[in-house]
């Protein structure tokens, strides 16, 4: 009973959050609440990037190490900006109102995710950066998806790794 029971939820909850297959047409192939949470990175970003101009960077004419932010924040600008159009233009647009998207944030993977972020921020002082890290990449991406866990390894020590090189070794930034 309780398998029937299961299985009805699981076949639910991928109805919910699943995009579009090949061969539905006329409706939509973004995520539900993904307009609303480009809105919220959209206005994020507003706010960061309005810090960053406080920074003698690349507006004042110089080019220093605070022009940095500036250009991250004004790249997130322009993929955000491509991400909304290909949404709103390429895609048969409709939002599918805000109760189905709180019912997709409220999914299993949004709720690992944040765990999993939350798990990080407690352990980070506790632990160092690398080990910490590791434990982080490989734990979410095994907890969302539990095929290939050697590929997984190897995406998380590569990913950390670069991040020691360019950070702590080329740019010599103190990581936690």
């Amino acid at each position: 009973m309780e398998n029937k029971e299961i299985e009805a939820e699981a076949a639910e909850r991928e109805k919910d959050s699943a995009a579009v297959k090949p061969g539905d047409e006329g409706t939509p192939k973004h995520a539900p609440g993904e307009i609303w949470l480009l809105g919220l990175m959209f206005l994020i970003t507003l706010a960061l990037f309005a810090d960053s101009l406080k920074l003698e960077g690349i507006f004042t004419g110089l080019t220093n190490p605070n022009s940095l932010p500036q250009l991250f924040i004004l790249a997130i600008f322009f993929l955000i900006i491509l991400v909304t159009c290909g949404i709103l233009f390429r895609d048969k647009f409709r939002e599918r109102g805000l109760k189905e998207a709180v019912r997709h944030v409220v999914s299993r993977d949004v709720i690992v995710l944040l765990a999993m972020v939350l798990a990080y921020g407690v352990l980070l002082p506790f632990a160092h950066f690398t080990v910490t890290s590791l434990v982080f990449l490989f734990g979410t991406m095994y907890l969302l998806d539990r095929r290939k866990p050697l590929h997984k390894v190897f995406i998380s020590v590569g990913v950390v790794a670069a991040i020691l090189v360019i950070f702590h070794y080329l740019m010599q930034v103190v990581l936690p």
